[in-house]
């Protein structure tokens, strides 16, 4: 199972998100497989302390208790510990997984994902300025890096490019969540996937199912239609 990120900043119910997911990872590993809990912007920027989109409900707990928001997920706490040992950007088998997206300029760099991984755990808490003042660290947190990358839905998108991707990682697709869509989306002859498909207030979204080479879209409702 992959999540692709983005658990904070959604809702009144992070905490209890953050629990089941938390209590999945443990499920999994006790049953032979594996969940994949993945990075997001705004794991990161949480981390960082930037509040901008906590929920009003977290605001009034962080004063009542007298602590910063982000400082109840720090790295003296049991959930902030589980945040900071995960990776942002895993590959298994023929599929690359994270958050945006992949730019070139990944490519250009020579960049490889146990490095990267590395640099987002060890780097996480730092602040923006710090971020900013190294240019790796800039494009990983920030702009074109993996956590904000959206270039795969603007109209002049090169295909050329996603070639020269999928080639670098030696995969066949690209699963992306960020970009809302209104359900799991694919792109490109279904070389790029997203799967941000707008879940809310318990009333839509979807799933991506894959089994060896189908893919399917997994309903709300629990029904299911080839991607």
């Amino acid at each position: 199972m992959v999540m692709t990120g983005d658990m904070f900043d959604r809702g009144p119910q992070v905490n209890e998100v953050l629990w089941l997911m938390y209590k999945l990872d443990k499920q999994a590993k006790a049953a032979g497989g594996q969940l994949h809990l993945l990075m997001g912007n705004h794991e990161q920027m949480v981390m960082r302390g930037d509040l901008r989109y906590v929920n009003e409900k977290y605001q009034t707990a962080s004063s009542l208790l007298n602590r910063s928001y982000d400082a109840l997920y720090g790295q003296d706490s049991e959930l902030g510990q589980w945040l900071r040992s995960k990776h942002t950007i895993v590959k298994i088998n023929d599929t690359l997984f994270l958050h945006g997206g992949i730019s070139k300029e990944w490519v250009d760099r020579g960049l490889t994902l146990a490095r990267a991984n590395r640099l987002y755990r060890d780097n996480v808490d730092k602040s923006k300025p710090e971020l900013k003042q190294d240019d790796l660290l800039n494009f990983l947190f920030f702009g074109n890096g993996p956590t904000w990358y959206r270039g795969y839905f603007k109209p002049n998108f090169d295909t050329q490019e996603l070639a020269s991707i999928l080639d670098y990682f030696k995969v066949k697709r690209i699963v992306v969540g960020h970009t809302s869509q209104t359900r799991v989306l694919g792109l490109f002859d279904n070389r790029v996937i997203a799967i941000d498909s707008s879940i809310k207030l318990g009333q839509s979204g979807e799933l991506l199912l894959m089994e060896e080479d189908t893919l399917i879209r997994g309903h709300y409702d629990g029904t299911q239609t080839p991607l």
